[in-house]
């Protein structure tokens, strides 16, 4: 996840996570714990000497902590409390990245045109249909790749989220990535004063400050109802 908008205790949060894991044996885990490793190594059982490794990146990267057993490597984001927001970044950037994917430059100087304002996507969007409409059809061929940057990948593509985790120490529930991404497009969100992208909403960072200005951002329903404790 970004630091930048986690605050002190998102990142208390991953520190105590890692502590709980880091260097220890599969054995001395809490149960909570125990049944996330056994999640991530897909069931198979582990032997109570397995030792784990664990470390929090503290940079800027899509995946907040990376996780070491039975010689396989994990990379998770971890989430916490109802914060809905799951991806942003500057507009030039996903500007690039649509323009791989074929984006005319119709669709890019709509994109360019939402985020430049200073209106809430819904005041734009119903004074601006068809630009609704064009970014629309668009992100509808192309939700997979979308949905992809968006939760897994995000937009220096090191380091891919293999998995979400949205808890404490104590008890979380988690899903692989490629299976919330799996679910998002069969249960896609439509309607016609935003733009979606599989359920997520597509939006601008923070329309009164100014400094934050120029940066698109993804809000959905907190990930936990593609989540599980099992």
């Amino acid at each position: 996840g970004l630091k930048l908008n986690m605050g002190n205790d998102g990142i208390a949060n991953e520190d105590e996570i890692v502590a709980a894991l880091e260097g220890k044996k599969f054995k001395d885990l809490n149960k909570n714990m125990k049944k996330f490793v056994l999640f991530l190594n897909k069931g198979r059982p582990l032997k109570d000497s397995t030792i784990i490794n664990a470390y929090a990146f503290k940079n800027l990267k899509k995946a907040d902590l990376r996780i070491e057993l039975d010689g396989n490597i994990f990379f998770i984001s971890i989430k916490m409390g109802k914060g809905n927001s799951i991806h942003q970044e500057k507009v030039e950037y996903f500007i690039e990245f649509i323009e791989s994917l074929g984006a005319s430059e119709k669709v890019v100087s709509d994109i360019e045109d939402f985020v430049d304002s200073y209106e809430s996507g819904k005041i734009f969007f119903e004074k601006n249909p068809e630009k609704r409409g064009r970014i629309q059809s668009f992100f509808n061929k192309h939700q997979q790749e979308l949905l992809k940057r968006f939760i897994k990948a995000g937009r220096s593509n090191e380091c891919q989220v293999d998995c979400v985790y949205h808890g404490n120490v104590d008890y979380g529930v988690w899903n692989f990535t490629d299976n919330i991404i799996k679910r998002m497009l069969n249960e896609r969100k439509t309607g016609s004063a935003m733009i979606y992208v599989g359920l997520l909403t597509f939006q601008k960072w923070n329309t009164k400050n100014k400094s934050k200005h120029g940066s698109i951002q993804l809000k959905g329903p907190t990930l936990t109802r593609f989540l599980k404790n099992e």
